[in-house]
């Protein structure tokens, strides 16, 4: 039988060998790993494989510290030492922007990585199918029922079993779809986002939220606010209680249910600082935050002096921006991105800075920037293909590569955070 050696890991964290010549990609291998392939299956024109037995493993293997992980979806690295984890981020930040991007001067892409690669994951969305509540089983729409996750706190381990129990009693009055659930790095206070099947309203919410809060103050956890969506895509209609605090640099942010933060605080410290970092070393004074969420940078850097507009579409992550916001110099924006730079013609800004989704930046709100043509750029990005594209888009139309970071934001996974600064020429 054919056997396959892994040359490499690609976006995406699969491994990469070569038949008749051939590329073929494997979920969970590890470069220097000799394989005997699975059954070959093609998608799209790309050819994959599973593991049907490991001949020969790779030096960078581990026996990997969680029992679920060959069934769970929740991680894809873990069977690779930490050190092989962030060496191999790097190797594959910087060829994805060489490849899509063509910025050949990008080499030796460092990546800050994190004092402990577990209990880092501070927000989690857990699937609801045929009794059971988890991450999906690798592959599959069917949950992995799990007994602990080792990328979570203590507290959310906690609080998945609580939900069990409280989802057992309500089963048969309410179809759930997805569970989100937080937890605040300041005071380990629990937060709780339901969402329902197809706009099923057959049910008292406020029931469903009171006895969930119940449960949660028996078993010794503070339940600090809930909220619920009817169908997908989600649509907030229902919210109680108080949001959770969340750290960002030098100030609190807050979150309640639906509001995207940073899942894991320990880098987002890093990024933050390095971003306040960023603007100081260049006397910024105004500065205009692109899909800026709960103010995660806009609230530090008007901290810092800067006078800061915050342009994000989900109404509630506006209102926690707000509410933290205090008395800083700070204006937050409920709009769409691209209908704001679209109808702002006489907006100016020294520096922009976008934190876009993993899709990256439109085509519209490229050109938007382009037009608007901000001295410095800061792109925050957790996706290397897309950034490449937008990099290449902007160094094409007048802008330099300043600097590049990346930050091992997502451990024990083949996802990458990176931080660029980009200068008008």
């Amino acid at each position: 039988m054919n056997k396959l050696y892994i040359e490499k890991l690609v976006a995406g964290g699969d491994g990469l060998g070569r038949m008749d010549g051939r590329p073929v990609f494997v979920p969970l291998s590890a470069p220097g790993d000799l394989i005997t392939p699975g059954a070959l299956r093609r998608r799209r024109g790309v050819s994959f494989a599973t593991i049907d037995d490991i001949v020969t493993a790779s030096p960078l293997r581990r026996d990997p510290p969680c029992p679920y992980f060959a069934r769970c979806g929740g991680c894809g690295w873990m069977h690779m030492s930490y050190r092989a984890q962030v060496r191999w981020k790097g190797e594959i930040l910087e060829e994805t922007l060489r490849r899509i991007g063509g910025l050949e001067e990008v080499s030796g892409v460092d990546v800050v990585p994190v004092t402990d690669e577990f209990s880092w994951r501070h927000r989690i969305r857990l699937h609801y199918r045929k009794g059971k509540l988890g991450f999906f089983r690798r592959g599959t729409h069917d949950p992995v029922d799990w007994s602990r996750c080792l990328i979570i706190p203590e507290q959310l381990n906690l609080a998945v079993g609580v939900l069990r129990a409280v989802i057992r009693n309500v089963g048969k009055f309410i179809r759930i779809e997805t569970v989100e659930l937080a937890v605040s790095p300041v005071n380990r206070a629990v937060s709780v986002m339901w969402q329902t099947v197809k706009g099923d309203r057959s049910f008292d919410s406020g029931d469903l939220f009171s006895e969930t809060a119940a449960a949660f103050l028996k078993a010794g956890l503070e339940c600090s606010c809930q909220g619920i969506s009817y169908g997908s895509p989600p649509r907030i209609k229902d919210l109680a209680g108080t949001p959770l605090v969340i750290p960002s640099g030098t100030c609190t942010t807050l979150a309640s249910p639906g509001t995207f933060f940073q899942v894991n605080p320990e880098q987002n410290e890093n990024i933050v600082s390095r971003v306040l970092s960023v603007l100081g070393n260049r006397e910024i004074s105004s500065m205009l935050d692109l899909f800026c969420g709960n103010g995660n940078f806009s609230i530090p850097a008007a901290r810092q002096g800067v006078r800061v507009t915050g342009v994000e579409s989900f109404p509630g992550a506006v209102r926690d921006a707000n509410t933290a916001a205090e008395r800083e110099d700070v204006e937050f924006v409920n709009a769409d991105v691209e209908s704001f730079l679209a109808g702002a013609t006489d907006l100016s800004a020294d520096a922009v800075l976008v934190d876009p989704p993993r899709t990256g930046l439109t085509m519209a709100v490229r050109t938007g920037l382009l037009r608007l043509s901000p001295g410095t750029i800061v792109y925050v990005s957790c996706d290397p293909a897309t950034l490449a594209r937008d990099l290449k888009s902007f160094i094409k139309s007048g802008y330099d590569l300043a600097s590049l970071e990346a930050f091992d934001m997502f451990p024990n996974s083949a996802h990458i955070e990176s931080l660029v600064v980009l200068e008008r020429k």
